[in-house]
């Protein structure tokens, strides 16, 4: 029996040191396909990019010396961690990325350490594992981290509490260094083999933007890990994935669009890949806003006119072809419900105009004719080398090709607006190298605080397929989720007493939220907590009574070594 997300952090969390009793909320959304991931990439049609989003809950029983209970029946709990990601799948190249969005405390936890740290990384580890990944994360696991200080992230008011522990900047940066260190001894572990072999197929990036890898190393230098990997024991390396031709990205490499074809160096340009095919957008990302300003503010004078379409063999080199539709009305009956601009790939401008290269409106495509010109009958002219047709093809039904009519090649694409075609040719103008330079002078980059972007690639050849992995009963819908994450956000924690009623209140959502989903959906209410859909697979109660951890104040420290000045001679 394969073991799920919730089953795997609990079983870490069991292991914190202390006596403590911690309650797990364990919520991934169903999947669900994904449009925004790569938005100005031209993507396949048979190129499917689902997201499932993941919310876990970390709650203890409440400490005595907080916060005293009127109900002696029962022992509050109190949230005390969190953590907010999104998985992205990419069935087609066996690939996968986690995002780790947000991590936050509330200060409210009586047993050192804190359970953020074992979150965390347990979270990671099941991803990344080969003997604990998912058969539907594929043979490459990816790992984004954008590490910002901040007071508060996922509790809000949280920073008010006054034993919750703020890090600065490079302290957040030197604690996800190390994290994502242990992340890598794990799964060194969990592959085995001879010692020289275990980080094979492990790469991990980190760069700060506006410092240089001096810099950043003395920056970071403080941190054990970091040191230990400058004696190559942990696979880091300054900079980013992007010009690493070693590199197996999980969207499919599609050359740069701004080389002519007829240029000399052509060969060698296509061997290059544009930034709106490697780098992803996630949300409330710098990147992602920084990749939308240069698709938007690109001059139209700087991007080429979208090449010609190949003509069919039989006509005339010197005469246009032309294929006549007649013109209906959108609502009317032989109209199609859905447009051309309705693709997938165009939802962030989907509801913007298309648009020519000298600002006029230009018609969509309908998708019953396929990419055919459209001939209105203001603008046809007669084509003396074309005989006379009897009637034109009606929308009512499937048109019917000429008998000599030319097989046309199936289009695998998605249509596309003209805005989103410009975003990508501009894109396709600036390199990565380029990119991370000029990162380093955007405003959330250089304004004095230190931040940092952290990837890593986990590959696998031979993943251990677990029988069940995928289990959709494991799953609740979106809406759910989104309203579960956002009746987070609406409570408070900057007190005791507040932060006990927040967690009462939020359980309380989750359990009814869940279960009353699930009856619905199977017809009749679960009465019992042996067959509630909450119990089964979102919640978790765990007892810890682990040895406490040992004081750093208790440490025994090396004997301090006196160093000897040399005595100088005085000059006379």
């Amino acid at each position: 029996m394969s073991r799920t997300l919730r089953d795997f952090v609990a079983s870490e969390l069991s292991k914190l040191p202390g006596s403590r009793t911690l309650t797990l909320h364990a919520l991934v959304s169903s999947p669900q396909r994904e449009q925004e991931l790569f938005p100005y990439a031209q993507i396949p049609k048979n190129h499917k990019i689902l997201s499932q989003n993941i919310l876990l809950l970390v709650s203890e029983n409440v400490d005595p010396d907080i916060y005293t209970s009127t109900d002696t029946t029962t022992t509050p709990r109190i949230l005390c961690s969190a953590l907010e990601a999104t998985l992205y799948l990419f069935p087609a190249t066996s690939s996968s990325i986690l995002y780790i969005g947000k991590i936050d405390t509330t200060g409210f936890s009586k047993v050192v350490p804190s359970p953020a740290r074992t979150l965390a990384r347990a979270t990671i580890d099941y991803f990344v594992r080969p003997d604990t990944r998912p058969a539907e994360c594929g043979q490459r696991v990816w790992v984004h981290l954008f590490a910002r200080a901040q007071s508060q992230y996922l509790f809000p008011d949280s920073a008010d509490w006054k034993t919750k522990r703020v890090l600065n900047d490079a302290g957040l940066v030197r604690w996800w260094w190390s994290l994502f260190g242990d992340v890598a001894r794990d799964v060194a572990e969990a592959r085995g083999g001879q010692p020289e072999s275990r980080f094979r197929g492990t790469k991990m990036w980190y760069i700060l933007p506006g410092f240089n890898d001096i810099e950043a190393y003395h920056t970071l230098s403080s941190g054990s890990s970091f040191k230990l990997s400058q004696a190559g024991e942990l696979p880091w390396s300054y900079g980013h994935p992007y010009d690493d031709p070693s590199v197996s990205f999980p969207l499919l490499g599609k050359p740069m669009d701004h080389a002519a074809t007829d240029s000399p160096h052509h060969e060698d340009s296509t061997k290059a890949k544009s930034i709106a095919y490697l780098i992803p957008t996630f949300p409330d990302d710098p990147k992602a806003r920084f990749l939308g300003e240069i698709a938007s503010t690109t001059s139209e004078a700087d991007v080429p006119p979208p090449a010609p379409k190949p003509t069919s063999k039989s006509a005339s080199p010197t005469t246009p072809t032309r294929i006549l539709r007649s013109v209906s009305s959108p609502k009317g009956s032989g109209s199609s419900p859905h447009s051309a601009s309705d693709s997938p790939s165009q939802s962030p401008l989907k509801k913007r105009r298309r648009v020519d290269v000298d600002g006029s409106p230009v018609n969509a495509p309908n998708p019953e004719i396929g990419d055919a010109p459209v001939a209105t009958a203001t603008n046809e002219e007669p084509v003396p080398n074309e005989p006379p047709t009897t009637e034109a093809p009606s929308l009512d039904g499937p048109s019917v090709p000429p008998p000599h009519a030319p097989t046309q090649i199936k289009n695998t694409m998605h249509a596309e607006p003209e805005l989103v075609r410009r975003g990508r040719l501009a894109l396709s103008a600036v390199s990565a190298k380029e990119f991370w330079e000029r990162m380093g002078f955007r405003q959330e980059c250089a304004l004095g605080a230190v931040t940092a972007f952290f990837v890593a690639v986990f590959e696998d050849s031979e993943v251990t397929q677990k029988p069940g992995s995928k289990i959709a009963n494991e799953y609740i819908p979106l809406p759910t989720h989104t309203r579960i994450m956002q009746s987070l956000m609406n409570h408070a924690f900057s007190t005791p007493e507040k932060a006990v009623r927040s967690t009462q209140l939020l359980e309380s959502s989750i359990r009814t939220l869940s279960d009353g989903v699930v009856a619905a959906a199977e017809g009749a209410e679960t009465e019992d907590s042996s067959s509630s859909f909450y119990y089964a697979h979102i919640h978790k109660s765990l007892t810890n009574n682990n040895p406490p951890l040992v004081p750093r104040d208790n440490v025994v420290q090396p004997a301090p070594v006196n160093v000897l000045q040399v005595k100088r001679k005085a000059r006379r």
